[in-house]
């Protein structure tokens, strides 16, 4: 039985003679610098040996075909993180700290679009943006697109002074990263009521924590109430408090990945020819998928503040 409808890998669950379930993942061969399902397997692999509970375990591989075989994990997702959710996440990452701590460097590569160089998300916020200016949606669209490379310089501009007087690192040092799952949202966590199971590490690697707390936050499918919000950001960053640099990069960095989302979001129009998508917004605005992504952005963008981070908290409203 398929059991997903995305553009990603595909995923059955599939029985065994003996009435065992399983989940069989099909992964695309995109020719790029990923090669997603060595990464997942061998990641859960390694997990599995330090003693991570509440991840698939991994059965087996095809390497040749692209395919793995992993526990079969009963339970459902959860539409909002609640109490207990956030207290087995942040046990979660807190365990994963640990196990960052004495793996080597070499033995993971960098998770995908990792943050161990800020520089380098700089440069992608901004090739994202020249992708988007290309295009010509309306003119809705087009200042959209002026307020976000705005946002982005300034917030660009405050990064690179802070390395310039050297108040952080561009480049950080292998004891402040971390082993990250990369992509934790509701989405990729199942539940069965009272132990949370963590799924999808097709782009596991090292990466800054400052980046796995704010994805978290950020996360279009992760509905988080603020208080719940502040309690989490707070106890991740208190696991992180040997890095002494942490509370001043977050400040700086948040909003950056704040703006990274508003164009992740904004991936549908350009995935999709441009002149289609004219004739689509010129119909009826009701439910129509374009002119609320552009909606939503504007409120997105609208909400992001460089000089006060916490202003995170009304990111919630707009999810």
């Amino acid at each position: 039985d398929k059991i997903n409808k995305g553009i990603n890998s595909k995923v059955y669950k599939i029985i065994s003679r003996n009435n065992k379930k399983f989940i069989l993942k099909i992964y695309p061969n995109n020719n790029n610098l990923t090669d997603r399902c060595f990464n997942e397997y061998s990641a859960l692999k390694y997990l599995k040996t330090k003693n991570l509970e509440f991840i698939p375990f991994p059965v087996s591989r095809e390497k040749y075909l692209d395919i793995c075989i992993y526990s079969w994990i009963e339970g459902k997702k959860n539409k909002s993180f609640k109490k207990n959710n956030l207290i087995n996440l942040i046990a979660f990452i807190n365990k994963l700290k640990k196990i960052s701590a004495t793996t080597p460097l070499k033995r993971f590569n960098f998770a995908s679009e990792s943050s161990n160089n800020i520089l380098e998300l700089l440069i992608i916020n901004k090739n994202r943006i020249c992708k988007l200016k290309k295009l010509f949606i309306s003119k809705d669209f087009t200042q959209l697109i002026k307020k976000i490379e705005d946002m982005n310089i300034k917030i660009s501009n405050n990064i690179t002074q802070a390395i310039k007087n050297k108040k952080i690192e561009p480049i950080l040092k292998k004891k402040n990263l971390i082993l990250s799952p990369s992509d934790i949202s509701l989405s990729n966590i199942i539940t069965d009521g009272k132990k949370d199971y963590y799924i999808d590490f097709e782009y596991f690697g090292w990466d800054d924590p400052c980046k796995l707390i704010s994805d978290l936050l950020w996360h279009p499918k992760n509905k988080i109430s603020n208080d719940k919000s502040i309690e989490l950001y707070q106890n991740l960053l208190t696991i992180f408090s040997d890095d002494i640099e942490i509370n001043f990069r977050f400040s700086l960095s948040f909003n950056l990945y704040g703006v990274k989302w508003c164009l992740i979001m904004l991936n549908l129009f350009t995935r999709t020819n441009p002149k289609t998508i004219r004739q689509i917004m010129s119909k009826s605005s009701k439910n129509n998928i374009f002119i609320n992504q552009i909606r939503k952005c504007n409120k997105w963008i609208a909400n992001i503040n460089d000089d006060r981070y916490l202003r995170f908290l009304k990111i919630n409203e707009i999810k």
